[in-house]
């Protein structure tokens, strides 16, 4: 009995790299671009064939026309309003990107992180490359709609971007920062516990209970109905 050969598999992480390579080699000859996302990325399995990878690159190069996309001007802040105290860096990242040459402008996504990480340091390129890298991961994550800023080593990575942290402490905090993600994930488990200790299986149950019931009421309560209970 002859078996058929297993389809490449293409997971989350790397249909995220197909779309980051996409982004950062647009000008790239697309059969050029996809033999180096068959060799660099790394694979579960048989890597994708050259055609896939060819069809997923013209897909992610189409432009969605997303107005965070657009160049940031003054016109854009009626619909896309920033922090007046943030507008001193973002004027001054758009000044440098605007007299280079071969920078791209600044983008409306690009300014809203600018602004976001602006009180984090004094330090322009700092600031540039953190909020860079984080519009790249948002809008990746838009493209192929898996969050690409959840993760604690990407949280990691931003805030060493933003604050300048030198590489020898980079990678020695790096195991502590995985660490507290994993405590992170057994809180609501030790939490639960303490409650079943204290007051009993039954009002952990009836707490469980209670939560649901409340929730599914609320998804029927029609939209205007919720703005009124909230704005009360």
């Amino acid at each position: 009995m002859k078996h058929e050969p297993r389809r490449a598999q293409i997971g989350t992480e790397q249909e995220a790299k197909i779309a980051g390579y996409a982004l950062d080699f647009r000008d790239m000859n697309r059969t050029k671009l996809a033999e180096k996302i068959q060799a660099e990325v790394k694979w579960p399995g048989k890597p994708p064939e050259i055609e896939v990878l060819e069809r997923k690159i013209s897909s992610y190069r189409k432009d969605p026309d997303l107005a965070e996309d657009r160049p940031w001007t003054l016109d854009s802040l009626r619909d896309h309003p920033l922090p007046p105290e943030a507008l001193p860096k973002v004027f001054q990242i758009w000044f440098d990107m605007q007299a280079s040459s071969n920078s791209p402008p600044v983008t409306i996504r690009e300014a809203k992180w600018i602004a976001r990480f602006s009180g984090m340091t004094d330090h322009l390129e700092s600031v540039r490359v953190a909020a860079d890298t984080c519009a790249q991961l948002e809008l990746i994550g838009e493209l192929t709609q898996t969050p690409q800023l959840s993760s604690a080593s990407t949280m990691y990575l931003i805030y060493s971007l933003a604050t300048r942290m030198p590489k020898k402490a980079f990678d020695e905090l790096a195991p502590l920062i995985a660490r507290e993600k994993i405590a992170y994930d057994t809180a609501r488990k030790r939490v639960t516990e303490i409650l079943r200790r204290v007051y009993g299986d039954e009002f952990v149950k009836d707490v469980k209970s209670e939560s649901k019931k409340e929730a599914k009421d609320n998804e029927r309560k029609p939209e205007g109905e919720n703005q009124e209970g909230a704005g009360r």
